[in-house]
């Protein structure tokens, strides 16, 4: 059984500019013992960065969801490369829609699905997700991506980004995720080291291992909330701050 908690807020920067957050999350355990999750940050030069996030979280829940409910074999990695394909779709199908190019939609998408003991990730863009077993050993699946020119990165939205995706299957499938949006990369991550700080990651699993909820804990969601908008978070970084924690219950 899987036990989660998520929280978005948006950064002081956005706040101060009048700006909209552009991070969206979401986590959805469609049934027992499995779990899909999914983080997405709307570019900052994208005009409609975050419709291109939004877009990004629900159909790739939607996606994922709809094959594991239909009935055939459910095959993660071919599972995930589908779901990146109908957000690309879904991002243009839009874009044609609203009479824009699908660049002004442009968005990176972490995500991590669990069937069983059968788990996969897959990441564009920078952000990070860490992992660990249950002994509290922490590592990253992909670390953030940089793009051409420093501060840049890769998009969903960007010509070839199917292929540039990295998709890969999880072996052994991990009992704790915490997925990420760039926001919070210098908490989390020690870049010297190329490692998870194990401060950061530790604490916030704890809680949620300890945690009594079935699904969501909404307590701890309201908490993760209060925690992004700490003065001791927003002194440090003042973009958007997105996070999603996981925890797999043993039987």
């Amino acid at each position: 059984m899987w036990r989660f908690a998520s929280a978005v807020a948006t950064g002081t920067s956005h706040v101060r500019g009048s700006l909209p957050c552009q991070d969206r999350v979401a986590c959805r355990a469609p049934r027992d013992n499995a779990i899909i999750i999914v983080v997405s940050d709307g570019a900052g030069s994208a005009p409609k960065g975050e419709v291109g996030a939004e877009i990004a979280t629900t159909v790739f829940c939607e996606s994922i969801e709809a094959q594991l409910n239909a009935g055939d074999s459910f095959h993660i990695e071919q599972a995930m490369h589908a779901a990146i394909a109908d957000v690309i779709a879904a991002v243009r199908r839009r874009g044609k829609e609203d009479g824009f190019p699908s660049r002004d939609y442009a968005a990176t998408l972490l995500a991590f699905v669990q069937d069983g003991d059968t788990a996969a990730a897959a990441q564009i863009g920078d952000g990070v997700i860490c992992l660990s077993d249950a002994a509290d050993s922490w590592s990253w699946f992909e670390w953030p991506q940089r793009g051409e020119y420093a501060s840049s990165t890769y998009f969903l939205t960007d010509e070839g980004a199917a292929e540039r995706f990295r998709v890969e299957r999880l072996s052994p499938a991990p009992s704790a995720v915490i997925a990420m949006t760039d926001g919070l990369e210098p908490l989390a991550l020690n870049y010297a080291t190329r490692t998870v700080h194990h401060e950061f990651a530790v604490p916030l699993i704890k809680r949620l291992r300890e945690s009594t909820a079935t699904g969501e804990d909404h307590a701890l969601s309201a908490s993760l909330a209060t925690f992004l908008s700490l003065d001791r978070i927003t002194s440090r970084v003042d973009d958007d701050l997105s996070i999603v924690l996981a925890y797999r219950q043993s039987d």
